[in-house]
């Protein structure tokens, strides 16, 4: 025959994260917000526009969900308590069952840790998570306990729990604005190094009829690497001198590209009057080397 339930209580309010649910929420921020300040989002081509859709958007929905699945396990169990054991049963899909049964032997000790009752038994203490700390007098009259003479505490405020995921929101939001804006920036280099390709490869065409003359070797520099912690960067090498397309990297917004033209040699220098003077047409303001 079974024992009679000195003390039965379910759990309420929101469950609190605990080491490894603090842990599984890292692995899957840290990544989303690394991702997401490179410029890697969903791009939506709205009526011309470029739309940007943060990825944090099904991140935070599988958060969302596997938290909807903590709060129904949560809220689902229930504690019994006899003369000598307690039992924890809970069930979401396929009903209540029991999580787990604890033999209860003399020398056990009541007290609350961090808002809940928790019954000291060899060799560590089993919290009743969720009942609060109104349900410590039941639990120790179950236990036939004397009662404590001071009132219970209020509960522990969850302040701190929602400041920091509003912090995260917070964060993850400017990632993206950061992330989207560094894109942009990327996108309108790419356009501005190919109109500056094209005034060197039209100069280049110009000064060989007038003089008979190859004076572009090669392209070259660092690779395009996606991320706004990297400076983005062209080269041009010509005969006697190096054009460098620069974008140099910085918080939220990079800045303007600039153009850097390097030469050591003489004997260029009509070349480079009409250089300059094409990338005057197209309005390209450039670095030239002193003589």
């Amino acid at each position: 025959m079974s024992e009679p339930v000195l003390f039965e209580g379910s759990p309420h309010g929101w469950p609190s994260p605990d080491v490894m649910d603090v842990t599984i929420f890292a692995l899957a921020l840290v990544p989303t917000t690394a991702l997401a300040m490179a410029g890697m989002d969903v791009r939506l081509s709205v009526l011309g526009a470029t739309v940007h859709l943060p990825l944090f958007l099904p991140v935070l929905a599988a958060i969302g969900v596997y938290e909807l699945w903590r709060l129904a396990v949560f809220r689902s169990t229930v504690y019994v308590l006899t003369a000598h054991a307690l039992e924890v049963r809970r069930g979401v899909l396929r009903g209540v069952r029991t999580w787990f049964k604890v033999q209860i032997v003399p020398g056990f000790q009541c007290k609350l840790v961090r808002g809940d009752p928790a019954i000291g038994v060899e060799p560590h203490w089993i919290v009743l998570k969720g009942l609060g700390p109104e349900a410590r007098d039941g639990v120790r009259g179950a236990l036939k306990l004397p009662p404590l003479a001071e009132p219970p505490p209020p509960a522990p405020s969850k302040c701190v729990e929602r400041g920091a995921a509003l912090v995260v929101l917070v964060f993850l939001v400017l990632a993206h604005i950061d992330g989207a804006i560094s894109w942009q920036e990327r996108m309108d280099f790419d356009a501005f190094d190919k109109k500056v390709e094209q005034v060197i490869v039209q100069s280049e065409a110009e000064y060989a009829v007038t003089h008979r003359e190859h004076t572009m070797n090669g392209r070259g520099g660092s690779s395009r690497i996606r991320g706004n912690l990297m400076t983005q960067r062209s080269e041009y090498w010509l005969s006697h001198a190096v054009v460098e397309c620069t974008l140099a990297w910085g918080p939220v917004a990079w800045g303007r590209p600039e153009v850097c033209v390097r030469s050591s040699a003489r004997g260029q220098e009509d070349f480079l009057r009409l250089l300059k003077s094409n990338f005057d047409l197209v309005g390209i303001d450039a670095t030239w080397p002193e003589r």
